[in-house]
């Protein structure tokens, strides 16, 4: 098994206020994968959302991978961990607690996901949802640290 240097795993994003601010921060990773119906999903959320879509969904823990576009952002977390696994490979990533939001992003017939850490969910510089706030000369570092095992 082939290891990423720890920087490579640890990404850091660094958000920095010259004035009182707010700020929205996240990771947009992509995942290469033969075969999306075989994961197995294990995230932190009992619901989420459809990007462009009034309404809240039950996550079952399945997708429909049929669709044109997937577009899910899980607002409400209960943990900074999620676990995608198949016959091959395992998965973690843990994310710092600002991340407060998850989006699961994909496109039909092509051969990768996204599982994203934001801090805010879609829109939130024009709601004030879940903005961090940053007073003057104040910064604030989130990190996303991935986990990957082949498995034999």
């Amino acid at each position: 098994m082939r290891r990423l240097p720890d920087e490579a795993r640890s990404p850091l994003r660094t958000a920095s206020s010259r004035s009182r601010e707010y700020v929205t921060v996240g990771f947009h990773p992509y995942f290469a994968v033969g075969d999306k119906a075989a994961l197995r999903w294990q995230i932190p959320s009992q619901a989420y959302t459809i990007k462009d879509q009034e309404g809240v969904y039950p996550f079952t823990g399945s997708f429909d991978w049929s669709q044109p576009e997937l577009d899910y952002l899980f607002p409400t977390l209960s943990n900074t961990t999620a676990l995608v696994e198949d016959e091959h490979t395992h998965l973690r990533l843990d994310w710092d607690p600002q991340f407060q939001c998850l989006v699961l992003w994909t496109v039909h017939n092509k051969p990768f996901y996204c599982l994203e850490p934001w801090s805010s969910p879609r829109h939130a510089l024009n709601t004030g949802e879940k903005l961090l706030r940053l007073s003057p000369g104040e910064s604030c570092q989130c990190q996303l640290k991935l986990t990957g095992i082949l498995k034999k």
